[in-house]
């Protein structure tokens, strides 16, 4: 018996969460709720306060309904939002409050929507059609592109966390399939790394194709250009923070996720 052969019948079990167990998955410690924080002992009162202040804001100051925990919502993406790496921020809140503050504010400017408002529209199943702004052409056509540039930046870093996870996101906000459901296609899935195929539509390959040279280092001036004629400039320069956010994201979950797969 080769040793692959070996490693095929390693008996291995999930968790609660569908994930392989692990003893550490993350590379450092993250509360997961306010009591977490006792044992911080590297944090001041001060920091543990700001800590704890930042979840029961997350988990009660929204003003509009989040997908989770409600019948509208996406049980699987439910499952494994709260497994991101990126919460290991708690671990300094002053650090995550920042990233937080950024945050919200690029959502809104790349987006059009509040923190409320994405969220809800980004962990329910009816994606945007949940919320009063859905209405707007523009910000259904402004969040499809956001959510597709995510979907490319997994694709382009090979990350499997982000590929799961956006997989069981909202991203297609024209049409919902005969389920109701704005998840991506299986089709379209399977041509993320193919920007010419024809299931994407012009503004689509525009997308794959201006986040996929940004990534590579590999812009034109005839993409770029292309890009400011469809979006201007000022949405094309958001565009380009919103990939680097992104690019951030993943390199950060990976860099602190011990648990790939």
């Amino acid at each position: 018996m080769t040793e692959k052969d070996k490693v095929k019948q390693v008996t291995r079990e999930r968790d609660e969460n569908g994930y392989w167990q692990s003893d550490k998955p993350f590379r450092i410690d993250r509360p997961f709720g306010p009591t977490g924080y006792q044992d911080f002992s590297y944090l001041s009162d001060e920091e543990k306060a700001l800590g704890i202040e930042m979840m029961k804001a997350n988990a009660q100051g929204q003003t509009i309904q989040w997908g989770f925990g409600t019948p509208q919502g996406l049980p699987d993406q439910e499952r494994l939002w709260r497994e991101q790496a990126i919460f290991c921020l708690l671990g300094d809140p002053e650090l995550m409050a920042l990233h937080m503050d950024f945050f919200k504010r690029l959502g809104q400017l790349v987006t059009g929507l509040d923190s409320d408002e994405l969220m809800a529209a980004t962990t329910s199943r009816g994606g945007l059609d949940v919320i009063e702004k859905g209405k707007d052409p523009d910000t259904r056509r402004r969040l499809a592109n956001a959510m597709l540039m995510i979907l490319a930046v997994g694709t382009e870093l090979n990350e499997p966390y982000f590929l799961r996870m956006f997989a069981l996101t909202p991203t297609q906000h024209k049409k919902s399939d005969e389920k109701g459901s704005y998840l991506i296609s299986a089709e379209k899935a399977l041509m993320l790394r193919h920007p010419e195929s024809s299931v994407w539509t012009a503004e689509e390959c525009l997308v794959l194709q201006f986040t996929y040279a940004y990534m590579r280092r590999e812009m034109t001036d005839g993409l770029y250009d292309r890009a400011e004629a469809t979006w201007g400039k000022k949405e094309t320069l958001r565009f380009t923070y919103w990939i680097a956010e992104y690019y951030w994201m993943v390199t950060f979950q990976a860099m602190y996720n011990r648990r790939k797969w």
